[in-house]
């Protein structure tokens, strides 16, 4: 019998698990390098006034205070890095312009090519054994039409309930909770036992030296399954959490919808149903918010254009707190093949929508990036806070730091396109460890 595609993914089993060798049965197709990240976490929320944003008492890059806004990353700081100074194309863009996460703003593309850089991340690992079953989950209980996500220069809607977002993610998940590693590496020796006869009909199939590859990889699963039976006490499980509510019908419940998806993400990632996930608190004009802890109000105009910088501080606050939590939550889930745990290999970045709130003004926007030690960022055991760049400062750049850190290197066609921008195109090397 003649092995192809077909013949392999006859069986689900075994389309899971010689995935990597599909590629043999075929011809070559372009891999993205790996990178030294996993997975990309985008938090995204309005712009914030930068009077209040900026770090205290700074000294040197290493040697600096959080700003009260920003105090919930304080047990977190030796993996953050605030950054400062970047621009987008046109800084007097204000709201609606799509720049956020597409580094393209109202000037936009004539191939209408406009694109978040979740979405173009997620189009390489198509291509790529990273492929996963959801390519990017964007969230968001009220971003509404403004949502900052792009394709095809149009923009995506956000998933806004999170019965919803439980349903396209686990939706085809039978691991429910209280499944333990054990049992599921029960399952995954199992799955290699009944496909033993298509694993000796592939290596029939290809040369001597894609079947040493094959021999090694098999070898990696096995070692694999070793890692998750050493680690079967470490809580490194794939959990299917309880399935949310659906209710959005107050600004309170549309809180805690954004922070029930923050979770979801978190399991999405443990399970490795997607590697690039994203939540948009609010659009670039309005995010009314009522929080569990009694903070109530709207961020633009309650907050921020009548100056309660009081107020603003809190809420500010309160999101680097859920900033903080998903951190916390990707530390406490360890990695089933033993590289660290989630937070080591997820980069995280928080965005916003255009730099100062109040003046309406791009020229100096505002970011947070988090990872584990011995990932893509350079980090300090003080925090690092990057004020200004070399080379250019076009905030697109920092895009291609994430694009960069998933293994993606060939960005061509994503942001600015045109050729006065081309040579400047390339990721910041003030980030990269």
């Amino acid at each position: 019998m003649k092995l192809n595609r077909r013949t392999l993914t006859k069986s689900v089993a075994a389309g899971a698990i010689l995935s990597p060798f599909y590629n043999l049965l075929q011809p070559k197709k372009a891999h993205a390098a790996a990178g030294k990240a996993k997975r990309l976490m985008i938090f995204h929320s309005q712009p914030c006034d930068t009077r209040t944003w900026n770090p205290k008492n700074v000294v040197s890059e290493t040697n600096f205070s959080l700003p009260p806004m920003l105090a919930g990353l304080e047990p977190h700081k030796g993996n953050v890095i605030l950054l400062d100074g970047l621009a987008p194309k046109q800084p007097g863009d204000g709201h609606f312009s799509p720049h956020a996460v597409t580094g393209v703003g109202r000037e936009g593309r004539a191939d209408k090519g406009i694109i978040s850089i979740d979405q173009y991340i997620g189009d390489q690992l198509e291509k790529t054994p990273e492929k996963r079953p959801i390519k990017s989950l964007v969230l968001g209980s009220s971003a509404g039409s403004e949502c900052v996500f792009y394709r095809n220069s149009a923009r995506l809607t956000t998933i806004a309930s999170p019965l919803s977002a439980f349903n396209t993610v686990f939706a085809n998940v039978t691991t429910g909770p209280g499944t333990s590693p054990t049992e599921l590496l029960t399952r995954r020796k199992s799955i290699l036992d009944t496909i033993r006869a298509d694993l000796n009909e592939l290596k029939g199939a290809v040369g001597a030296s894609e079947k040493q590859k094959l021999d090694l990889h098999l070898e990696s699963i096995r070692q694999h399954e070793l890692r998750i039976m050493d680690n079967a006490s470490s809580g490194a499980a794939c959990m299917k959490p309880a399935a949310p509510t659906d209710d959005l019908g107050s600004v309170a419940k549309k809180t805690l919808a954004d922070m029930a998806h923050l979770d979801l993400i978190v399991n999405a990632f443990a399970c490795d149903i997607t590697r690039l996930g994203a939540l948009q608190w609010g659009n670039s004009h309005t995010w009314q918010f009522d929080t569990p802890t009694g903070l109530r109000n709207e961020l633009h105009m309650g907050i921020i254009h009548v100056q309660k910088d009081a107020e603003a501080v809190k809420i500010e606050n309160w999101l680097s707190g859920q900033f903080a939590r998903v951190i916390e939550k990707l530390k406490s889930i360890q990695e089933p093949d033993g590289s660290g745990n989630l937070f080591d290999n997820t980069l995280m970045i928080w965005t916003r929508d255009f730099g100062d709130a109040d003046s309406h003004n791009s020229s100096s926007c505002k970011f947070v990036m988090a990872q584990g030690n011995g990932g893509y960022l350079k980090l300090s055991p003080t925090g690092r806070y990057i004020k200004g760049v070399s080379g250019n400062k076009r905030y697109e750049r920092i895009l291609l730091n994430c694009a960069e850190a998933m293994g993606v290197t060939n960005w061509d066609t994503f942001g600015d396109i045109s050729a006065d921008f081309k040579a400047s195109k390339t990721p910041l090397s003030e980030l990269k460890a």
